[in-house]
């Protein structure tokens, strides 16, 4: 129970209600976000290849002729990327 406060008396209110002013409407909340996941797959990705190391083996094979001093991103940052963005539909 809530209690609430008007002309210096306290009264009581039922729960799941709305009180502002003289408006009182029924309030029902619901949350079921905690089921839901945008990048699930991704994590499972992301875990499989941290065990199997296959964005590792494939950078390996990849030849980086590109000038060492200018490189912000390894081949293997570029590659993971790319393959989460093609398995994210992206």
């Amino acid at each position: 129970m809530i209690k609430h406060h008007k002309n210096n008396r306290f009264r009581k209110l039922k729960p799941n209600w709305l009180y502002l002013g003289q408006i009182c409407k029924k309030v029902e909340l619901t949350y079921s976000g905690a089921r839901i996941s945008s990048d699930g797959g991704l994590l499972l990705l992301r875990e499989v290849d941290n065990q199997l190391g296959l964005m590792e083996a494939i950078s390996n094979c990849i030849i980086d002729t590109r000038d060492q001093r200018y490189i912000a991103h390894t081949v293997k940052e570029m590659l993971t990327q790319r393959v989460y963005q093609i398995a994210a539909g992206l």
